[in-house]
Formats: C-alpha cells, structure tokens, sequence
C-alpha cells in the first residue's frame, strides 16, 4: 500500500503541532502514512521543540525548517520541491 504524506506548516505556535501529532497517534493505519512538520520563521526554540516531538513518536515524521515565514502555501510549496517523490500520475 502506498503511503499517505500529510504536510503541516507550523508557525511559532508548537503546542498545536504537538496537538496534531498526539492525535495522528491514535488513528488507525498510521503506519501508512508520513508525516511533513514545515516549520516557518524558525526559531532555536521551535526548532528543538519540533525535533523533541519527532524523536518521541512512532511516526515517520520528517522536518523542515524556514528561516523566514513563507505562509501555508508557500510552506507547503517548499517542501513538496525538497522532496523527492516517487508518485505515479493517472
């Protein structure tokens, strides 16, 4: 089965992507899925809060960070072309 990437743009508010992940944890299939945390307008902070977060869960949870804010989509935007992905179009 193919994984499901979920893209997440934190901005300065990690408490809600601790939120979003401690929920992730107990839906069923997680295991088919990837998580992306795209951290905008980073801070040491953020920075070692968001790598506290991955390191604790099971997940497969990878970051990104952005030293200035580049909005949702453009978050999002930044990490698909970072990303090396293997997709098949239909």
């Amino acid at each position: 089965m193919n994984k499901i990437l979920f893209i997440t743009v934190n901005y300065r508010n990690t408490k809600i992507t601790e939120n979003f992940i401690q929920s992730f944890e107990n839906l069923d299939l997680k295991e088919n899925a990837s998580i992306v945390i795209v951290d905008n307008d980073s801070t040491i902070e953020s920075k070692e809060f968001l790598k506290n977060i991955s390191k604790k869960s099971k997940l497969d949870i990878r970051l990104f960070f952005c030293s200035n804010n580049l909005y949702y989509w453009g978050g999002a935007n930044y990490v698909l072309k970072k990303l090396n992905l293997d997709i098949d179009y239909y």
